[in-house]
């Protein structure tokens, strides 16, 4: 082992250096994190913000979340103070530091008051427009300068975490029943991709899945009264959003034949007429015995259904029957 005994020249440089990481690191520990506020004075310290692209008045997008080309996005800055004693009137300024083809107005936000410990979001937005022609990928970087009613105190500033424009696509479409294209409400649709999301089929059996990366998306539903269909698995390319993506599920049709009856009892007689069911659909029906009775004193009609969901009021059996 070798031991290397230090100059005095090599000790002034070893010193110079250690004393300059330690400038660095104290610098780097300063933007990470605000110094701690003076005994019995406020401090402000950026928490977070919350983005709007086309949920709310004001923005203009498509909602997915995402910053793209064309959007109008609104931003709101959370604050929090880790003081001493209430921040009164708190007010910020905002502005742009890095991002081409890209615009910040309404740059001027108000909190009013922030207690100690409290986090709280601006009243107001502001507003960054992106240009249609914004290259991909931009990084968009805000700083924010804020203050409170105390001149003494203060100022604050802080860089926002970067911003970056994306592009992202839509797929939407109808789940529907295949024998009939009726919509079908409450149906799982799994999405398979570049990322993997879920949804529920809502009203018109309409469902959507909103900011996805460019690429090909597999799609697939089920419903525990219906079975899968041919295809089973619908594809879809984006971008461009892609909407009338419907997906189909199978399931029974019945067919009622003859489609009316009509039989005269003499009294104390009986009758009979025959009533076939048939399955027109893509979907196995099973043996279920359904009772129907039309009116108030005439007999009972009696149909066979794979279940009595599918048997009950505005569903096929029914329709059917309505037009006996």
């Amino acid at each position: 082992m070798t031991t290397r005994h230090l100059a005095n020249k090599d000790r002034l440089s070893c010193f110079a250096h250690g004393l300059m990481a330690l400038v660095c690191l104290v610098l780097w520990i300063g933007v990470l994190a605000p110094l701690p506020a003076d005994e019995g004075q406020p401090g402000l310290a950026y928490d977070s913000y919350v983005l709007d692209d086309g949920n709310v008045a004001g923005s203009i997008g498509d909602g997915d979340g995402f910053v793209e080309q064309g959007e109008t996005v609104q931003i709101w800055v959370r604050l929090t103070n880790p003081g001493w004693v209430t921040a009164t009137g708190v007010t910020g300024t905002f502005s742009l530091v890095s991002g081409t083809s890209v615009t910040l107005t309404n740059t001027n936000l108000t909190w009013l008051n922030i207690a100690v410990g409290q986090i709280r979001t601006s009243q107001n937005a502001m507003r960054l427009i992106v240009a249609p022609d914004c290259a991909l990928g931009t990084t968009v970087v805000i700083r924010g300068v804020v203050n409170e009613s105390d001149p003494t105190t203060g100022p604050w500033q802080f860089d926002l975490p970067p911003i970056e424009v994306v592009r992202r696509s839509t797929i939407r479409g109808t789940v529907r029943d295949s024998s009939t294209s009726m919509p079908i409400v409450g149906a799982q649709v799994v999405l398979s991709g570049a990322v993997q999301k879920t949804t529920v089929s809502r009203t018109a059996g309409a469902y959507q899945f909103h900011g996805l990366p460019d690429g090909q998306y597999d799609l697939t539903a089920s419903h525990t009264k219906f079975g899968p269909a041919i295809p089973t698995t619908v594809t879809a390319t984006v971008p461009p959003d892609r909407n009338g993506v419907d997906i189909f599920l199978s399931a029974p049709l019945r067919r009622l034949d003859p489609t009316s009856i009509t039989m005269v009892v003499s009294p104390g007689g009986s009758g009979e007429r025959t009533l076939w069911v048939g399955n027109q659909g893509t979907f196995e029906m099973k043996s279920w015995l359904l009772e129907r009775q039309i009116g108030a004193f005439t007999p009972r009609i009696l149909v066979f259904t794979d279940d009595f969901s599918h048997g009950g009021t505005g569903t096929y059996v029914d329709r059917a029957l309505t037009r006996l």
